[in-house]
């Protein structure tokens, strides 16, 4: 996805802000994972929270595990100008990717690298 506040693509996980069309961060989720990978989860299990960077900013940010996903029925739109392409990788090519330096944003290296801790 293109961010233009680093002027480059980046590879990041499924992610949104809760907004009016949201009751709470679990529906937030859901709709954004509709968006974007065109998934619905059976089951969504909050893992846990974090400050992005406590040194400049406020925004808190809440790590999900979404389960049984299945394709959705009825697609949501994606966000103006948002151009997305899904990629699937296993948890070592993601990890790789994490140590070439194709994946930088800190949310999606957080959530790399819980889902690592958790196979051991």
């Amino acid at each position: 996805q293109w961010r233009a506040p680093v002027k480059k693509t980046t590879i990041e996980i499924p992610a949104g802000k809760v907004d009016s069309r949201d009751a709470n961060f679990h529906d937030t989720v859901i709709r954004e994972l509709n968006e974007e990978i065109r998934y619905v989860p059976q089951t969504v299990k909050e893992l846990y929270g974090f400050y992005s960077s406590v040194g400049f900013s406020d925004e808190y940010m809440k790590l999900y595990l979404a389960e049984n996903l299945e394709p959705v029925k009825d697609q949501l739109p994606r966000d103006k100008g948002e151009f997305l392409e899904i990629l699937e990788k296993t948890m070592d090519e993601a990890v790789q990717m994490i140590a070439d330096g194709e994946i930088q944003d800190a949310k999606t290296i957080t959530a790399i690298q819980y889902w690592q801790l958790m196979q051991k």
